[in-house]
């Protein structure tokens, strides 16, 4: 996958499983958000996403720490 197709200054909705992928250092698509990231950072891209996403995240923690369930 290449994201040479999104033209500098594009804004790009990030999701859950961007930030998932990018974290886990997934096999498959974690390149690929590595260099959705590096383009944000380097301002050639914008971001933007939900608060859910924050909350999408922190369900697994809150989970694992006893609390959920």
């Amino acid at each position: 996958m290449s994201l040479a197709v999104i033209p500098s200054g594009s804004v790009v909705l990030l999701d859950t499983v961007s930030l998932i992928y990018f974290l886990e250092s997934h096999p498959s698509y974690g390149p690929v958000a590595e260099d959705v990231f590096q383009r944000v950072e380097s301002g050639d891209l914008h971001a933007v996403m939900s608060a859910l996403v924050f909350a999408e995240l922190l369900v697994p923690l809150y989970r694992e720490s006893g609390k959920g369930g």
